[in-house]
């Protein structure tokens, strides 16, 4: 073999070396590519489904955005003027109940939506999807009605003992607080029990706050807040409505009650821990582990076809 020939051999085998590695790179940046776009679908596949669990929460967040939008670009006496025709107050709930009880339930303030969001995402949702829509609807039903009667009550006494003006019998009162607060009181029936109780006596805190300061810090405590408490209590006599509640299921399997940011603190919402999204990724995922498509297991050996 000639010098020439020799060094062309030397030359040659870095060169395949080198074409080996990069079509390696290349195999697996595309491999990384198409898993990040497949994870992104699946996880669009599970919000959707996590939606999809809990309709009448996110139907309810959804008129909430629009009222939220309208009272946004609306002047601020027109706002004022459709926020007390649609009050659940004495005089609404004396002349007309139920159209009152039921548009006082539509509108929050609207620079608030977010944290509604937040709290209907966090909150209501996962206990719509425990109980079910049915005694879902019972318990913010008893929890907006109820606390709203109970409230105004106490506000009717106070007038009568002239603790309170005349005129509060026309005052604003609208919102979703009453409503959750009957969800958040019935969850604490899901909280696992090592736990329940840090979670009640957290529950029972901002409900007593405002009483609580009534006696050292020198403020009254207002009908909402009667409310709030009214509504917690509210919650927690729903307890019968618990029974044979639904279990979320994880790959078919029953999952015991959890809190989703105290045992599962990295996946944040149950939705990505249950439901056909998670079960088409998992399968998915061992039919590309399977072929070799995995991201970094570009080098592993095909399964051969034979032909018959």
């Amino acid at each position: 073999m000639t010098d020439t020939a020799q060094r062309l051999t030397g030359v040659a085998a870095p060169v395949r070396e080198l074409s080996r590695d990069a079509i390696t790179a290349i195999r697996t940046a595309l491999t990384w590519a198409r898993d990040r776009r497949y994870l992104v679908r699946a996880g669009r596949l599970a919000i959707v489904d996590y939606v999809r669990s809990a309709p009448a929460t996110f139907i309810w967040l959804s008129v909430l955005f629009m009222t939220s939008t309208a009272a946004q670009n609306m002047p601020h006496h027109h706002l004022d003027q459709i926020l007390r025709t649609r009050s659940t107050n004495i005089e609404h709930l004396q002349t007309n109940p139920v159209p009152s009880l039921v548009r006082s339930a539509l509108w929050i303030d609207g620079s608030v939506w977010l944290m509604w969001a937040l709290v209907f995402a966090i909150i209501v949702a996962p206990v719509e999807r425990w109980l079910g829509t049915r005694r879902w609807v019972m318990v913010v039903i008893l929890g907006h009605v109820g606390a709203t009667y109970l409230s105004q009550g106490v506000l009717l006494w106070a007038i009568d003992t002239g603790r309170a003006p005349h005129s509060m019998t026309g005052v604003i009162d609208i919102g979703v607080s009453y409503g959750v607060a009957a969800v958040a009181g019935v969850l604490t029936y899901r909280i696992p029990r090592r736990w329940r109780l840090v979670y009640l006596a957290t529950l029972a805190a901002w409900a007593a706050d405002p009483f609580v300061e009534q006696f050292y810090g020198g403020a009254h405590a207002t009908f909402t807040d009667v409310g709030h408490l009214c509504a917690g209590l509210i919650g927690l006599a729903c307890y019968p409505l618990t029974f044979r509640a639904q279990v979320p299921t994880v790959f078919g399997v029953a999952k015991s009650p959890t809190w989703w940011g105290l045992r599962y603190p990295i996946h944040g919402f149950e939705a990505f821990l249950a439901g056909p999204a998670v079960a088409r990724t998992r399968a998915r995922s061992v039919r590309w582990i399977n072929r070799g498509h995995w991201s970094g297991d570009s080098d592993r050996p095909r399964r051969q076809s034979h032909p018959r």
